[in-house]
């Protein structure tokens, strides 16, 4: 639609949004998948479209799940998360779902950051780890193994 068939709020809502993305972009680090925001109009026609495909020349950004590693994150709801390893390789870097489990093959210690803490329960090493003396506000940041 152009410009003149915008309704006023909507207006709003789309530079609120534009905003947020901008501010997002800056202070968050790159992901291997963009963020596309749609008008409800424009997802039929969209989802027809095919996904983009990485080229074999650009590695992945973010690294996650693998068969077997030394921490493994089991989630009752969702959460945001973030994991990287001792040598800056960002393997979780997204909102999680509940139900999901995530095993991570990196080089400890890691550092963890969970949004809604008292939802994941984390193993290192196939032990429990207690990360409740680590919360605030339902959020949990913490390092986990020895360097």
């Amino acid at each position: 639609p152009s410009i003149d068939e915008v309704e006023p709020s909507e207006l709003d809502e789309l530079q609120t949004v534009e905003e947020a993305n901008t501010a997002s972009a800056q202070a968050a680090p790159q992901v291997s998948e963009p963020i596309v925001v749609q008008r409800p109009e424009q997802r039929s026609a969209l989802s027809q479209v095919p996904a983009a495909t990485e080229t074999a020349q650009t590695p992945p950004l973010v690294q996650e799940t693998v068969a077997s590693g030394n921490l493994r994150l089991v989630f009752n709801a969702d959460s945001w998360t973030e994991v990287k390893d001792t040598n800056e390789q960002i393997h979780i870097y997204r909102l999680v779902k509940q139900g999901a489990e995530i095993i991570i093959d990196g080089v400890a210690p890691y550092r963890i950051l969970l949004g809604n803490a008292t939802a994941v329960n984390v193993f290192y090493k196939g032990e429990p780890f207690d990360h409740t003396r680590f919360h605030r506000n339902n959020t949990a940041y913490f390092s986990i193994g020895k360097s």
